[in-house]
């Protein structure tokens, strides 16, 4: 057997060449002795698979950096179980022979060492994440080769003293090798950082600069400063020392829930008083904490009763206490971009000197003479329904996206002052393209026998026809335009049953169907117009959120020449934009175009919004790469629900209700928020009564017939309720849904209960 070989593999490179099937039937028959007369070269590894009465030649080589095999000859790819039991052989030799081949006068420079190794911590304070991996002094390196070590974990931890092999076990046992290696990290739970501290404590934990993470006896507190930053007032938390030597942002630190203690560069210090854990665990998911001006004083007053009691740090801007309340009415500012197809209004509302951006929440603004105004919501409002009756092709919280001649209709509007307060942005007020020419219409009568028709058409200053765009925008236009919530059911069925001057079909648009869902007798009145529309009209309803259940629903869809319209699936949009940038002389590949849907989402909308930004700044490259996309298009995805039932779990008020408003705004339904709530605690609460009897959590997952993974999260969070907790949890949920679907209470105002209760108790 030759020791000193090149031939370096492990489990991760047979995963890429089988089956997780094929090698556990692989796996299987090497532990069954099915491997036999094994020669090892530098080349490759050969024997023979001996199974009952079947014999066959086996052969694993390298090529290229990657695993070929042979079965009697012939390659076989994806490995077969033949192959996959041969690996396991060869992964089993090595993990035996390590240490012995380390340790040999002629050391085997291929296989590094596994004398002096240190266990090396890398944490990322602010995602709450760690990594941990090893570390080689001798060499000043990492090893970060997984064949060096990941299957020789036992011979590993030999080179430490008993409590810390427990702990190491205790973590292989959790997360199985593939900790030491998830680059990104994993989430630094309570059950990682408990164990990071007394690995600390043993003095065989580094940070990610190769320093000795080193316990201190020098206790550290919590610090809270409370100052004016940009026109708002903010909080945040700070870990200090006694002597000031130590401060840092909670944000920056490692915190341990279960020791109460935090590392801080290569110091571990302990926290000088719990509730100071407890305060800065709730909110460590933010680096900053927005504080209500209308409530500041009240605030101030808690905190100084909580530093009686807990011995908080305070540092308040003395500012604070002079602020008055002025009142400031918005003006809605636009920037000015354009397209192929129209433009796009960049909105910001500005009060006094302040400029606002729509998708920005604080509810008040404190301006340099420390007075302060509350936001005007409904003004902005009402600024931006001004611009959206102008017909966008697409709008989201900052942008509206309009199509020619819309785009110049509402430019003209702006410019002429006939919206109120409504003004162009600095720069785009210089290059506004206007044009200075005027048209008319002209009508034309002539006598066909015994009728007479009429025709009209657009002429310049010099009676030139101006062409058939304007023409065909006037006959096929929007004729009329309708918001729910300020007209009613007679003002949509006249405006369809008035003949258009012009002829053709008639489009008339009501938006917004969901804040004011039609009742009684004014939902029949809808109904029977639409069973029976005039052939001329087209009425088009639009609402963001449906509810199935209703009457009105049902009845309209069931009607002949009734078509629902949704949101296409994701992987239908892919194409849907290659089609859009080919139509408009650009070329967006499969890739790119799935990493611009992974990043706004199923919305065609502001898809088909953000496409044509990035075909702005391409310009004439006329090729979209991935990095155009990554320049031009943020993350608008919304988080996921599962985010929000995990900051519950966490009983962390704040995070809970910021994400249930980010889910109300772009279109959840409030019973289906609760639907996924109510199911995640009784998959926790499931959990926990099979974790008391000490089923092992494998098991737990059958008897539950869930998803393992579902489980593992679960149990993650038993700990985090009580039995009692959790009926109570429940008692709130079934509360919730009773009134949400027998009760005519606001749904968010029910929805906020709910998340606050759910937090508080």
């Amino acid at each position: 057997m030759n020791a000193n070989h090149p031939l370096l593999f492990d489990e991760f490179d047979i995963k890429e060449c089988a089956t997780t099937d094929t090698l556990k039937r692989g796996k299987k028959a090497y532990q069954n002795h099915c491997i036999h007369d094994v020669s090892l070269s530098a080349q490759h590894l050969q024997g023979t698979y001996q199974r009952a009465n079947v014999t066959k030649a086996v052969k694993i080589a390298k090529k290229n950096g990657r695993l070929t095999g042979t079965i009697d000859g012939v390659d076989t790819r994806p490995f077969s179980a033949p192959l996959t039991a041969l690996a396991y052989w060869y992964i089993n030799y090595v993990n035996e022979n390590k240490m012995h081949m380390a340790n040999e006068p002629n050391d085997n420079k291929s296989l590094e060492p596994f004398n002096d190794i240190q266990l090396t911590l890398v944490y990322t304070a602010n995602q709450n994440k760690v990594n941990v991996t090893l570390f080689q002094p001798a060499t000043d390196t990492y090893c970060n080769e997984s064949h060096f070590f990941i299957h020789s974990f036992p011979q590993l931890i030999q080179h430490y003293d008993s409590g810390t092999q427990q702990l190491l076990v205790k973590l292989n046992e959790r997360y199985d090798e593939s900790f030491f290696f998830k680059s990104n990290g994993v989430k630094c739970d309570g059950y990682i950082s408990s164990h990071l501290i007394q690995l600390a404590s043993l003095k065989v934990l580094f940070n990610e600069k190769h320093q000795k993470i080193r316990m201190t006896t020098m206790p550290i507190h919590l610090k809270i400063t409370c100052k004016i930053v940009s026109n708002q007032v903010l909080i945040s938390f700070f870990w200090v020392s006694k002597d000031n030597q130590v401060s840092v942002h909670i944000h920056n630190a490692l915190q341990c829930e279960k020791t109460h203690h935090v590392i801080i560069n290569n110091q571990c210090f302990p926290i000088q008083n719990d509730m100071h854990s407890k305060i800065a665990l709730q909110f460590k998911s933010q680096s900053f904490q927005r504080l209500d001006i209308s409530k500041i004083k009240p605030f101030i007053q808690k905190i100084v009763e909580l530093r009686k009691k807990v011995g908080l740090e305070l540092a308040i801007d003395a500012n604070i206490q002079q602020l008055s309340r002025v009142t400031i009415k918005p003006i809605c500012v636009v920037d000015v971009s354009y397209s192929k197809t129209g433009g796009i209004l960049t909105i910001s509302y500005r009060y006094n000197s302040v400029s606002i951006a729509t998708a920005n929440t604080t509810p008040h603004i404190i301006f340099d003479d420390f007075t302060y105004s509350e936001r005007d919501f409904n003004a902005e409002h009402e600024l931006k329904d001004a611009l959206l009756r102008f017909h966008p092709s697409s709008t989201d919280n900052n942008t509206i996206a309009y199509a020619t001649p819309y785009f110049d209709h509402v430019l003209c509007a702006i410019k002429e002052k006939t919206i109120p307060n409504m003004r162009f942005s600095a720069s785009s007020a210089k290059d506004i393209k206007l044009s200075t020419n005027t048209i008319r219409p002209v009508m034309e009568f002539k006598v066909n026998g015994m009728a007479l028709k009429t025709n009209v058409q657009w002429v310049d200053a010099n009676k030139t026809p101006v062409g058939n765009a304007i023409d065909q925008h006037v006959l096929q236009g929007v004729s009329h335009y309708f918001d729910a919530k300020t007209s009613n059911v007679n003002d949509w069925q006249g405006s369809a049953k008035t003949l258009s001057l012009f002829g053709g079909t008639k489009l008339v648009i009501v938006r917004n169907l969901h804040d004011a869902v039609p009742k009684d007798e004014a939902a029949e009145s809808l109904i029977d117009y639409c069973s029976n529309p005039v052939a001329e009209a087209c009425l088009v309803i639009i609402a963001y959120k449906i509810d199935k259940k209703r009457k009105v629903y049902k009845a309209l869809t069931k009607l002949k020449g009734a078509v629902a319209c949704e949101a296409p699936k994701e992987h239908k949009l892919i194409s849907w934009l290659q089609d859009r940038a080919k139509n408009q002389g650009y070329t967006i590949n499969r890739n790119v175009a799935r990493e611009l849907v992974y990043r706004v989402g199923s919305r065609p909308g502001v898809l088909a919004q953000e496409l044509d930004k990035t075909l702005l700044y391409v310009g004439k490259t006329k090729e979209v790469s991935e990095n155009d996309v990554q320049e031009v298009v943020g993350e608008t995805r919304l988080e996921n629900v599962f985010s929000l039932t995990d900051a519950l779990k966490n009983k962390n008020s704040q995070k809970a209700l910021q994400l249930l408003h980010n889910q109300l705004e772009h279109g959840e339904e409030p019973i289906k928020i609760m639907g996924t709530i109510a199911w995640q605690f009784r998959v926790i609460w499931e959990a926990k009564h099979y974790q008391r009897k000490n089923i092992p959590k494998g098991q737990i997952a059958k008897l539950m017939g869930a998803n393992p993974f579902v489980v593992e999260k679960a149990l993650q969070h038993t700990r985090a309720f009580s039995t009692q907790e959790l009926k109570r949890a429940y008692k709130e949920l079934t509360k919730a849904d009773r009134i949400l679907k027998s009760t005519s209470q606001d749904p968010v105002a029910v929805m906020q209960t709910l998340v606050l209760t759910l937090t508080c108790n």
